[in-house]
């Protein structure tokens, strides 16, 4: 594999050009070496052999590319999981589901905080059915717009993301109002409303 590297850098191609990309190259490399322009026979000799090696086009290093494929995918899913630690990392009845879909692909689990748990276990303890049934309301309220949104590809992202937004800002007041009503939902509240916050912003980047 030097040897083709060697070739490359003497006509100035690089792995997967076409025999046509070659041609010409060898072509433009070869003028340099005419006798009027003060040409180099050796160089000329090595033009002419990089250039039977090549004529059919430059082979990819398979190795190479098989390598870069793994590495990219591997950093994919890590980014995938930052983000998803990023918004449901204080949420472990989430955390439970997305931790599960994680180890499939045989990836760490995200950790949840001791903070975080021991928060939960406090507030989960004095939550009433009544709060429970106004967060899940909220809950059905975002999750019924983000299914619309994803349902809707066919229409142009314009639209799709000026609708989203006017969704997301009655949620948004759906959400506040629990917080109001129901003061020991006010983390699991701000949690989703910074999700909704990000989601909005993302759609405007759209517009």
């Amino acid at each position: 594999m030097m040897e083709i590297e060697k070739y490359c850098k003497l006509l100035g191609v690089k792995p997967g050009d076409s025999a046509e990309i070659v041609k010409a190259a060898f072509r433009e490399k070869i003028k340099e070496c005419h006798p009027d322009r003060g040409g180099d026979s050796e160089k000329t000799k090595l033009l002419i052999e990089a250039y039977e090696k090549l004529k059919d086009g430059v082979p990819v290093n398979h190795n190479q590319k098989t390598s870069r494929k793994i590495k990219n995918d591997y950093t994919n899913k890590e980014i995938f999981k930052d983000f998803l630690s990023r918004i449901f990392a204080h949420d472990p009845h989430i955390l439970n589901i997305i931790n599960e879909i994680l180890n499939q692909y045989g990836l760490d689990e995200i950790e949840i905080s001791v903070k975080t748990k021991r928060y939960y276990k406090q507030n989960e303890e004095i939550h009433s059915d009544e709060a429970w049934n106004d967060f899940e309301r909220a809950e059905r309220a975002f999750h019924n717009v983000m299914q619309k949104f994803n349902s809707q590809k066919g229409r142009p992202i314009k639209y799709r993301s000026l609708e989203l937004i006017k969704n997301l800002s009655q949620v948004q007041i759906i959400y506040r109002s629990v917080m109001v009503k129901h003061p020991s939902f006010t983390f699991k509240c701000k949690q989703r409303l910074e999700q909704i916050q990000e989601l909005m912003q993302h759609a405007k980047m759209t517009l």
